[in-house]
């Protein structure tokens, strides 16, 4: 689903998810916001997120999920973007739908356009696992490697080739893609290899003349317990430096660990009351109860409330907590459940952002297609939810529609269905209780 098309049978939103790097959705031109999501058929578990954009990529955007459509959470916000290929590990996501909402354009004269959407529901399987390497330098250990953080890594000896660095998967998987970041200090040729044993190995890729400092092999269809970088010429003359060596792929324990309970949804909604999480299980076994954590990085939690589990149980239990000191920002919030006899599971972490301004009503609005042949969709965003009217006239002010809503804390939209009118100019009228809070027309065609 997207807010607009260049083209509609050219450039559909399915395009964006059909696997495939040589078709692509594109929105209308010079017009922000836009959006594309899709919807995954079920709320599921996921840690990762890629975006494959065209010339005309996002400068500034959100990453949003949503377990209904209508409201929406967001896990990363992003400005300046430069990149035509953007890669979100360790979301640690529970979601139906992810959204990609653009606020604003890298090409002022064109829209969005994006070649492929990926959603992973595989952990990175080098996350927290051993490395070995070469050498080290100072506090940049191999476990800087396996950490997920851009602002750690590991680094090699100065001056030294080889140089390289390994990692032990625990098992043999099937691995699918391995992915280095590298520092400054990147290696300009180099094997990508694997092996069962840790002695002999076996070379899935041989790069030579190398210029990125993200390399990502994806494809691949290999068999090995250890992944290893061997580097045979830098790109300074310093070591290897690697801020991540991650690896994904299938096998026993590949994915994502589940809690004792089934967890079947954990939301967050920001207000100016603070933020209000709700999650509900399907069933429960020796559940003692939830600790509800906050974070305001990610990385570092505390514990802000306690809610007590219904211990075992096979039918549906909510619960809700309103963490009314919760601070302005980017807020992270995780679940650590707690079986009766002290075994403890991390439930996956969601996001919201928190305002604390005063009341103001609607910040923005945008109005899509304009000139429109079936459909016209209102879309605006508010800190103040309301009830509101949405009156439409003809160009002879004739009343001709009204519709009534209540309006939900940030995004919200209206669809209006114009295949039974004439042709021509339609005036639209958004009101409240204080009187007119916007107005607009729409041509339709």
């Amino acid at each position: 689903m997207a807010s607009s098309f260049e083209n509609e049978a050219s450039y559909p939103a399915s395009a964006a998810t059909d696997g495939k790097l040589n078709t692509r959705w594109s929105s209308q031109f010079k017009h922000d916001p836009e959006w594309i999501y899709v919807d995954l058929g079920s709320i599921v578990s996921f840690d990762r997120v890629k975006l494959n954009w065209e010339g005309a990529y996002a400068k500034d955007y959100l990453l949003q999920i949503s377990n209904n459509g209508t409201n929406w959470t967001t896990i990363r916000t992003i400005t300046g973007n430069t990149e035509l290929v953007n890669d979100f590990s360790a979301l640690h996501a529970m979601a139906r739908y992810v959204r990609v909402y653009g606020t604003a354009r890298s090409q002022e004269l064109y829209g969005y356009s994006l070649f492929e959407i990926g959603v992973y529901n595989v952990s990175n399987l080098a996350f927290g696992k051993p490395g070995t390497a070469s050498s080290t330098l100072g506090n940049n250990t191999t476990a800087n490697a396996f950490d997920e953080k851009d602002n750690t890594r590991w680094e090699s000896t100065h001056g030294i080739d080889p140089g390289w660095l390994y990692v032990d998967l625990g098992q043999v998987y099937t691995i699918n893609e391995i992915k280095l970041i590298w520092e400054t200090a990147a290696g300009k040729d180099f094997l990508v290899q694997v092996s069962n044993d840790a002695t002999t190995w076996t070379t899935v890729r041989k790069v030579t003349g190398n210029t990125s400092l993200l390399n990502d092999y994806a494809g691949l269809s290999v068999q090995g317990r250890y992944v290893r970088m061997y580097g045979t010429a830098r790109t300074t003359q310093y070591g290897y430096s690697l801020y991540e060596f991650a690896v994904y792929g299938s096998g026993n324990g590949a994915a994502l660990v589940p809690l004792p309970v089934t967890l079947t949804s954990f939301t967050a909604a920001a207000s100016h009351n603070g933020v209000q999480l709700r999650w509900t299980t399907a069933t429960e076994k020796d559940n003692q109860g939830f600790e509800v954590q906050r974070s305001v990085d990610g990385a570092a939690f505390e514990r802000v409330a306690y809610q007590r589990g219904a211990g075992t149980s096979t039918s549906t239990r909510s619960y809700h907590y309103l963490d009314a000191n919760a601070p302005t920002g980017l807020v992270y919030y995780r679940l650590l459940q707690t079986d009766t006899d002290g075994t403890t599971t991390y439930s996956p972490v969601i996001a919201t952002q928190v305002t604390r301004q005063e009341a103001v009503v609607a910040v923005t609005y945008s109005v899509y297609p304009n000139p429109a042949t079936e459909e016209a969709h209102l879309a605006w965003t508010t800190t103040a939810p309301t009830p509101v009217v949405l009156h439409v006239y003809d160009a002879q002010g004739k009343a001709v529609a009204q519709r009534t809503l209540t309006e939900e804390y940030g995004q919200n939209s209206l669809v209006l269905d114009l295949r039974s009118y004439p042709t021509g100019i339609y005036f639209l009228a958004l009101r409240n209780a204080t009187g007119v809070v916007y107005q607009t027309r729409v041509v339709k065609q």
